[in-house]
């Protein structure tokens, strides 16, 4: 259902969810300390994380990836199911990734995933405790052509959600930046823009089929967005940010916003991306996901009510 109802009806229903969850999982109310970073994801879509990751922390991921076979795909359910090393996936993929429990497993990866700044963020974004449902690390090749994710598109996996991503690899221009197109993650705000626009007008006086407003926009190419730079860039244009950093880089976005990724041209990028949102949503079951064992990263994260509920997508507790 969440994928064939309105946008409005969208918001309406993700509000009735956050409520139903507060009131399961009581307590202070997040995004009390997110400050400036809540306000600017909610009116951007997308912040800086609230996490200081160090050159060494980098490292040790690193270096745990490069000794583990990937998947040929940006996410392993989208695979042909065989696990290789990474200098073969490259010869066959954009992509290489890692299983749920490989990640989880990953040096510093749980204790960044249940940081208290980055659930108080995430949290006030959605309105409540979050749900994290999706650790994914993947690996971006140099590739004669792009990938699939290398195109303006929108996310659907929920009726909210929120992804946190980390570069574990140094990303300069032309090496695996991100591209975010801030305000396309707002109903209200790409009701705005296209109402000002006078490209759509142009259009129009030609007899040709044009987007009437945001509903229109949010359903191209039947709500994945995908194949329609050219609109994106004519009416956001100037609102086109590109991201790029320092291993250790992170952001926070809202990626049922425009958003897409590069590839890179002559090194790898190994990144990760860590979901959250209010259930176990369309994006949850499209990737096949199955908790991994809690006893992979018992010793490292608290266990109490809070955590369970947060981690409970992801981590089977009774293993």
């Amino acid at each position: 259902m969440q994928n064939t109802i309105d946008w409005a009806e969208r918001d309406a229903v993700a509000n009735a969810l956050a409520r139903a969850a507060a009131e399961r999982v009581p307590g202070p109310v997040p995004g009390a300390a997110s400050g400036g970073l809540l306000r600017e994801l909610r009116e951007r879509g997308i912040c800086g994380a609230p996490l200081g990751i160090s050159p060494s922390m980098c490292e040790d991921v690193r270096t745990y990836f490069r000794g583990i076979p990937c998947y040929a795909a940006h996410v392993p359910a989208s695979s042909d199911g065989i696990a290789r090393g990474a200098d073969e996936v490259a010869g066959r993929s954009n992509y290489g990734s890692y299983r749920l429990d490989q990640s989880l497993a990953a040096p510093h990866m749980m204790e960044l995933a249940l940081d208290p700044r980055v659930l108080d963020l995430v949290g006030g974004y959605l309105g409540c405790v979050p749900s994290l449902y999706s650790i994914n690390t993947f690996w971006t090749f140099p590739a004669a052509g792009a990938g699939l994710t290398h195109d303006f598109h929108r996310d659907e996996d929920d009726y909210r959600f929120v992804v946190v991503f980390v570069d574990w690899t140094d990303v300069e221009p032309g090496e695996g930046e991100f591209y975010y197109i801030e305000g396309t993650h707002d109903r209200d705000a790409v009701e705005r823009r296209i109402g000002r626009s006078l490209w759509p007008l142009f259009y129009r006086l030609r007899g040709r089929r044009w987007i009437h407003g945001a509903e229109d926009f949010r359903r191209l190419n039947s709500g994945s967005g995908y194949g329609h730079d050219v609109v994106y860039r004519r009416l956001f244009g100037k609102h086109i940010r590109r991201f790029e950093g320092r291993a250790g880089t992170a952001i926070v976005t809202d990626t049922f916003g425009l958003h897409r990724g590069a590839p890179p041209r002559t090194r790898t990028r190994l990144c990760t991306w860590l979901r959250y949102g209010l259930y176990a949503n369309e994006a949850y079951r499209i990737d096949r996901t199955e908790p991994a064992p809690a006893s992979l990263v018992r010793d490292r994260i608290r266990d109490d009510a809070a955590t369970r509920y947060i981690t409970r997508l992801t981590l089977d507790w009774n293993r």
